[in-house]
């Protein structure tokens, strides 16, 4: 009731997208929504009140019985990962068998206690988000995946464009609307992305296969819609799904 998590978002995805070629032959993609966010203003609300509680009834603070049925039916389901809003947990998947490292062309430096890292693309929270830093709206930036030899197959791209912890801030950043995807320098594919606020995937025709001793998986701005209020492009997180785990 107050927590969707990764798995059973990922059930409700919508059909599949297949590759489209242009005159040169070039494959493009064009991504369709994987799932949409639950972090509404009410949900926010909701979530911090059963998160307060949770911690009382951890500390044996409450007991049960002297909670609304809506309440203790929550708390029975609850874990310690629910604490956190924004999370996604891929739980068995295959990044129980991947390993990688990111790196980005730049990075907007920390303001307060938020930070724009590359690091925020892999936390599997959707709370942060990597904001690029150059002049413009980020065309030509890069983001780059290093793996190892025989690392597991990709299959799938999942991306959540933009700094989605509240619609507002997604408006008021430039989100991605085109990459263009390199496998160790040489091009993969163009990956076209609508502007809307839900993640989104892209299912790639064939596996993409890691055969050197080390691997980079780069994604370059090649388009961005404009922000609102920024001129810099954000994007909360990109991950994978594929092959050879389990």
């Amino acid at each position: 009731m107050y927590m969707h998590k990764f798995g059973v978002a990922l059930l409700n995805s919508i059909a599949l997208c297949l590759p489209v070629f242009g005159s040169a032959q070039q494959p493009a993609y064009e991504a369709t929504v994987a799932y949409d966010y639950w972090f509404t203003s009410d949900s926010v609300g909701d979530h911090k009140e059963i998160t307060e509680l949770f911690a009382r009834y951890v500390a044996d603070e409450v007991a049960l019985d002297t909670l609304p049925e809506s309440q203790w039916v929550a708390l029975e389901h609850m874990d310690s990962h629910d604490t956190d809003l924004y999370q996604i947990l891929p739980g068995c998947s295959w990044y129980c068998g991947a390993m990688y490292e990111v790196a980005c062309s730049s990075e907007l430096p920390p303001q307060g206690t938020r930070t724009y890292s590359c690091t925020n693309l892999a936390n599997f929270t959707l709370e942060d988000a990597w904001i690029e830093d150059v002049p413009g709206n980020g065309e030509g930036e890069r983001i780059s995946f290093y793996l190892e030899k025989d690392h597991p197959r990709v299959t799938e791209i999942l991306l959540v464009n933009g700094y989605v912890r509240t619609e507002q801030l997604y408006r008021d950043h430039g989100r991605f609307k085109q990459l263009r995807m390199y496998l160790d320098g040489t091009f993969v594919a163009t990956l076209n992305f609508s502007d809307v606020y839900a993640a989104q995937r892209v299912v790639l025709q064939h596996p993409l296969v890691f055969g050197k001793d080390e691997n980079i998986l780069a994604f370059e701005i090649t388009e961005s819609y404009p922000g609102a209020r920024y001129e810099q492009t954000a994007i909360s997180q990109l991950y994978f799904n594929g092959l050879d785990v389990h």
